[in-house]
């Protein structure tokens, strides 16, 4: 396979980020465990129909595995519905639980099924719940297929079409036009914005448990997340140029929509890290930003990778939190982490800066 933006970026500084490193490969050898775990399903031959996809989200998919991670996964169906669904879901439930895997957070978000009709048709508007809009915005920025990803694959060109369709901003207009996707992109704003008061509202409900575990993910992978969405829409804009027209069905060349679609139904095959990385690399980026940023998210990961030290975070509540040498160091790794961001939106590249200063902020 060709190297990942991530593994072209590191040859650059050897011996460097190996917690990175070590969690990309646990996360590739636990999707192999996970597909052979529930290969029944998702085989060729298996109980799983073919308009139906299991996926993975989270550290798996994100290719972070670390001591405690979880398995966020959900079966993605894009067709008729029918009674037999659900069993397969409680399939997949059964062989995880009975191999001992670390399920899915309470919230109800992963661990059953999805239906394309709602990611696709319920954007905005009262159907486009919290759960909703979290598996349609994390299925373009974290997911991967376990076994076969047709569907999975399909129902992504459908999201991204239905987003940049009725982008009004992104169709030509009087001889101008933007080739920045509003539409997404405010998309991946909200939820940006509503994890941000949904993790005030978890401290309340959870009367302050694993606070201080959730306040540093939010704090680094939560974010990264975030950034690596704001990067893809940015590059629409950025590389254009150098996408090649396409012809749609018709076979008349479509100067609006496919190119972008197919641009970027790939970019969401990479992971954030990748995202990152990959614009790190093309635009030349100081190396002290390169360090700022992947310094501080492999000290991120080491910490989550110490049995010991993920303890005690889990353990660690708003008020004994003040007073953690641990937690401490950690905010100061995420206040490294936000710096190199923050050189990187506003100080690496002029075009990058004006792109965030027009759509992600006003």
């Amino acid at each position: 396979m060709p190297a990942t933006a991530f593994q072209t970026l590191s040859k650059q500084f050897p011996d460097r980020w190996r917690t990175i490193h070590s969690a990309r490969t646990a996360a590739e050898l636990k999707r192999e465990d996970f597909r052979k775990l529930i290969a029944a399903d998702v085989g060729d031959a298996g109980e799983m129909r073919s308009d139906m996809n299991l996926i993975a989200f989270g550290s798996m998919a994100r290719r972070e595995w670390t001591t405690g991670s979880d398995v966020d996964w959900s079966i993605l169906v894009d067709g008729q519905t029918d009674p037999e669904d659900m069993r397969a879901a409680k399939r997949v439930e059964g062989k995880l639980i009975h191999a001992e895997w670390k399920k899915p957070g309470p919230s109800g978000t992963f661990g059953s099924l999805a239906f394309s009709h709602s990611l696709v048709h319920d954007i905005g508007g009262g159907g486009d719940s919290h759960v909703n809009t979290t598996r349609r915005v994390l299925m373009l920025l974290e997911s991967c297929s376990i076994g076969d990803g047709t569907v999975r694959d399909r129902v992504i060109r459908a999201v991204l079409a239905r987003y940049l369709e009725e982008d009004t901003h992104f169709h030509p207009s009087h001889g101008s036009r933007s080739f920045v996707p509003r539409f997404l992109l405010n998309d991946i704003v909200r939820y940006w914005r509503t994890i941000a008061v949904d993790y005030a509202n978890k401290t309340l409900e959870h009367d302050g448990r694993r606070w201080a575990l959730r306040n540093i993910k939010l704090r680094m992978s939560r974010k990264l997340i975030f950034v690596s969405g704001l990067l893809m829409c940015f590059l629409c804009q950025l590389e254009h140029e150098a996408m090649p027209p396409q012809k749609d069905i018709f076979g008349d060349e479509d100067g609006s929509n496919l190119r972008f679609i197919n641009f970027l139904s790939a970019t969401v095959d990479s992971t954030p890290l990748d995202i990152l990385s990959n614009v790190l690399l093309r635009w030349s980026v100081s190396t002290e930003t390169v360090k700022m940023l992947l310094d501080s998210y492999d000290a991120f990961l080491a910490a989550l990778n110490d049995a010991g030290q993920r303890e005690h975070l889990e353990k660690l509540t708003y008020v004994s939190a003040k007073n953690d040498g641990l937690f401490n160091d950690l905010r100061l790794v995420s206040k490294t982490f936000q710096e190199g961001l923050r050189r990187l939106f506003f100080e690496e590249n002029d075009e990058l800066k004006r792109l965030a200063q027009v759509y992600a902020i006003f």
